[in-house]
């Protein structure tokens, strides 16, 4: 698979992730009729909610707002597993203490199969969001092990969130712009 068609697929699976979870968080249409200012007042699912493992009191304060129905604990692992590791399970234990909580594991691509685990073993662990971060872990969209990461957390099951600010730094197919 070329590089270019492998970025290709993995922009598919992201947008058909986002459809997913858009049409999931969507409200109903209004009518001509109804006002369009009014507030939306329903719950609130953070996905943004970067986790400090040095600061768990301060993301359980923001956790406590009684708009937010789930919060998720977003972490971006370095390189090395046993980092990854160590970071998804502070999330993970998080999620089994507080009800609103979501893991949002990760993992570095270049890992290899011992990334490949870790998905398998987070997502077995009650993990369904992983975040990638192409800007802070330094990888390249269109790498082949980008492509198995995602591919292999979709198969379990798992919402993949590829963090944003990656994208200004990116250049043609993903590739960081020095």
């Amino acid at each position: 698979m070329s590089p270019t068609s492998r970025a290709f697929r993995i922009v598919q699976l992201l947008l058909a992730s986002l459809a997913l979870l858009s049409s999931a968080c969507a409200a109903p249409e209004k009518t001509k009729r109804e006002k369009r200012v009014e507030r939306y007042g329903g719950p609130v699912i953070d996905l943004r909610a970067g986790y400090d493992p040095n600061n768990e009191e301060a993301f359980l304060k923001n956790a406590a707002d009684p708009r937010i129905a789930k919060i998720a604990a977003v972490v971006i692992a370095p390189a090395g597993v046993a980092n990854a590791r160590a970071l998804n399970d502070r999330v993970l234990d998080l999620q089994r203490r507080e009800a609103k909580v979501l893991a949002c594991v990760s993992v570095h691509p270049y890992d290899g199969a011992a990334a490949l685990e870790e998905v398998e073993r987070t997502a077995a662990a009650g993990a369904r969001l992983l975040a990638l971060d192409g800007a802070a872990q330094r990888f390249d969209l269109a790498d082949a092990r980008v492509l198995d990461v995602v591919t292999r957390a979709g198969d379990r099951g798992m919402m993949v969130l590829i963090e944003g600010g990656a994208i200004a730094e990116l250049g043609a197919f993903g590739r960081i712009v020095e």
